[in-house]
């Protein structure tokens, strides 16, 4: 395997780490340095070119909106929209919703009577699980929720 030298800048005495001391606070001359910029990078920003709005030419500016030429557009389409809708019954999926898990839920117990052995400890578990199942799907569909 090889391995790459150290840098030249880098040395075990020069490192704070390497004695297990945290490292020193920088001194005065470095800090005067850092804010004369001798040493740091120097920020350059371009110039950005300005415009002059208030000479700038445009609709918005030569003509304001007015208020009260939106609210007389407004009336004159409101006669369109006057018209209400009645409102029919409210429609219930409780009922097709109730019959598709009745189907699903019973096909998967009665496929679950088929493939498990005939004995009568599972024959009454399945009877029991189709009341529990039948029972608390009505239950929870048309006592519990309301109508949706």
């Amino acid at each position: 395997m090889r391995v790459r030298p150290r840098s030249p800048e880098y040395s075990e005495e020069s490192s704070a780490y390497s004695s297990g001391e945290p490292p020193r606070p920088p001194t005065e001359e470095e800090l005067r340095q850092c804010e004369e910029g001798v040493g740091a990078r120097k920020l350059h920003l371009k110039e950005k070119e300005l415009t002059d709005l208030q000479n700038q030419k445009a609709d918005r500016v030569l003509k304001p909106i007015k208020v009260e030429e939106i609210l007389a557009e407004n009336l004159e389409k409101e006669p369109e929209f006057e018209s209400e809708i009645e409102p029919g019954p409210a429609l219930s999926r409780r009922g097709r919703d109730f019959l598709l898990l009745v189907v699903l839920g019973n096909l998967f117990l009665i496929l679950t009577a088929i493939l498990l052995p005939a004995n009568p400890i599972v024959g009454v578990s399945l009877l029991s699980g189709f009341v529990l199942y039948n029972a608390g799907l009505w239950w929870v569909l048309y006592v519990v929720m309301d109508r949706y």
